[in-house]
């Protein structure tokens, strides 16, 4: 029997981690639901491993393309091969060749001039200058 309460160093319990780890079949998919609703730690580790799933299919997808696109050339060109298989083929070609890319970022460089332009203004004008006062004249007494 084992003990479905006990966790581990990610927080999961252990069925939690098969799942994640897909290795529990047998776990319903509400129960999964239930998990990714109910808990955060659950919810990002399974979104952690989809994500890690998905960077490992791509980087395999990647090193199979010549192969592929070998295997489409030789359906393309063989007259035995059946007119789906062809039709098939011949779409996923035109498809690709006229998908566009997508947008490259785009990336705005500011240069300034050697001398910075002024952008701050004072919020008060300048203090006044202090009030001239007339000159004392100094007399004589007699």
């Amino acid at each position: 029997m084992t003990d479905q309460n006990v966790t581990t160093s990610y927080g999961l319990t252990p069925v939690q981690e098969q799942v994640i780890a897909a290795t529990a079949a047998s776990i319903h998919r509400n129960t999964c639901l239930y998990w990714r609703r109910t808990s955060a730690v659950f919810r990002d580790a399974l979104s952690h491993a989809q994500y890690d799933k998905a960077v490992f299919i791509r980087e395999e997808s990647e090193r199979q393309v010549a192969e592929a696109f070998a295997a489409i050339h030789t359906i393309l060109t063989n007259p035995d091969a059946s007119d789906i298989a062809r039709l098939s083929a011949a779409k996923l070609v035109i498809e690709k060749a006229s998908t566009p890319p997508p947008p490259q970022p785009e990336v705005s460089y500011r240069f300034q001039s050697a001398k910075p332009e002024i952008v701050h203004s004072f919020a008060q004008s300048r203090p006044p200058a202090p009030p001239s006062t007339p000159p004392r004249t100094v007399r004589d007494s007699p």
